[in-house]
């Protein structure tokens, strides 16, 4: 049976290790805070931490269990897509398995009115918003977000007394959250922009 870093080696030139939490968030380019979320999600670890012993992970297994989540959010991705896709022929006649562009254009033109008439409905009754409109909002919100954390390491220390350097670590947290978060959302923008693409080719 192929295992998961059989499937997903490490990049070519990267040698394995063993890693404590902190180098594994900065080898894995994410936070800590990640990292322990991961380990809740099931992440292998080699040694748990206990009082005065770090966490220890093996960088080639943890690579590839990344990996390999990833690949499978994909496919589950791609089947709700296929089902999707799927029942948007089906309203029209068309057969399981039969490309939309293959069908005859009549049923093509039929298929993209019941899909038109289905969206105006559905953004109608509130339960479907434009993604331009949504990513409008979202940034938006962000923006405030994105003000909030970086003001909390001066408030912080000041309402705490912290010292400088207990600061510069809040700082360094902030960025961390604010940089995960924003990967996370130009991944998603890519991914929904993709699909778009996809069903308009």
């Amino acid at each position: 049976m192929t295992t998961d870093v059989e499937r997903f080696p490490l990049p070519q030139g990267v040698a394995d290790a063993v890693l404590n939490k902190s180098q594994l968030a900065r080898a894995l380019n994410v936070s800590e805070p990640t990292v322990d979320r991961w380990i809740g999600d099931g992440m292998p670890v080699l040694s748990t931490g206990t009082n005065g012993r770090s966490y220890e992970f093996q960088l080639s297994e943890c690579y590839a269990w990344r990996k390999a989540r990833e690949a499978e959010r994909e496919a589950e991705n791609d089947a709700a897509e296929r089902a999707v896709q799927e029942m948007r022929l089906a309203l029209v006649g068309g057969k399981a398995g039969t490309s939309e562009q293959a069908l005859p254009p009549r049923e093509r033109r039929e298929l993209y009115a019941a899909e038109r008439e289905y969206m105006a409905m559905s953004q109608a009754r509130g339960e479907l918003v434009r993604f331009d409109d949504m990513v409008d909002v979202l940034d938006g919100a962000l923006a405030a977000v994105r003000a909030g954390i970086e003001a909390m390491p001066d408030r912080l220390g000041r309402e705490l007394s912290l010292t400088t350097p207990q600061v510069l670590v809040a700082v360094r947290l902030a960025d961390d959250i604010l940089d995960d978060l924003s990967k996370s959302l130009a991944k998603f923008v890519e991914q929904q922009r993709a699909k778009g693409e996809k069903v308009s080719a």
